[in-house]
């Protein structure tokens, strides 16, 4: 990559709340632009056990849907994926999570063309009369009942599956201070509400640091909006959605707007 595109980030030290797997490719994207990338992650992604031979479908329902929530619902579900009946259709609640299936040599057959949300995917034609229907939902424990209330209210049998929980990493004080009081971030990113609340539950604990003055690039327009009421200081700059490309992206036209109001 030429001087010139990476110029943009030089010496911007970006704070990166994602899970500590899925902040890798990130971080070394920030790293292709110039940007110092501080790695805090703000969730856990923890495995439940369900055993996968106590599945079984209901023998009624000729058409059948596995719904897949996130890509963490991807991965856990791999042992998962030789119990799906033949000809069932493979359902992505966004195009990340579309392409995680996709690196496994899964065809996707739906997805929405725009957001990664229970609604966008609630929007598609396909998914209006469902009496002949049973869903499969791939999902983590404690999420939003949105999406299985709505597909039963339009006919479907829905099985919802819970196979990882999200938790809030316990992290020492001392790489607190590292991390947030001695590398002093510019800005933070990120990419749930969940990690948001996460996030200032860990740097509460640090009176000597305000996490609120931080500008933040948020993954959603709901997530910006949960920014401001927790009382943030700047106005989130809103990404057009989680992945990397979207939030790199959307970092950039806040680094352009600080250039252009100092």
């Amino acid at each position: 990559m030429s001087e010139q595109t990476t110029s943009p980030l030089i010496d911007l030290k970006v704070l990166v709340t994602r899970p500590e797997d899925q902040a890798k490719a990130f971080c070394s994207l920030l790293a292709n632009y110039g940007a110092t990338a501080i790695p805090l992650p703000a969730i856990r992604i923890l495995p439940l056990s369900i055993d996968p031979d106590m599945f079984t479908l209901p023998a009624e329902k000729p058409r059948h849907y596995a719904v897949f929530i996130s890509c963490n619902a991807v991965t856990q579900a791999r042992p998962w994926l030789g119990k799906l009946p033949r000809g069932v259709r493979f359902v992505a609640i966004g195009r990340k999570t579309a392409k995680a299936l996709q690196s496994l040599g899964i065809n996707v057959d739906l997805v929405p063309r725009e957001g990664f949300t229970s609604e966008a995917l609630l929007a598609l034609p396909e998914l209006q009369k469902l009496d002949d229907a049973h869903f499969i939902l791939f999902r983590g424990a404690g999420g939003r009942e949105h999406l299985a209330r709505t597909l039963t209210e339009r006919g479907a049998t829905v099985t919802s599956l819970a196979l990882y929980q999200r938790v809030k990493p316990d992290i020492e004080l001392t790489e607190l201070e590292n991390k947030l009081v001695t590398a002093s971030p510019d800005v933070v990113t990120i990419t749930s509400v969940e990690t948001l609340r996460n996030f200032l539950a860990m740097t509460d604990k640090l009176p000597s640091f305000n996490a609120r003055a931080l500008p933040v690039i948020a993954g959603s327009k709901r997530i910006g909006t949960a920014v401001a009421e927790a009382g943030f200081g700047p106005t989130p700059v809103i990404a057009n959605d989680p992945t990397d490309q979207s939030m790199l992206q959307a970092l950039l036209r806040w680094k352009q707007q600080e250039m252009l109001q100092s």
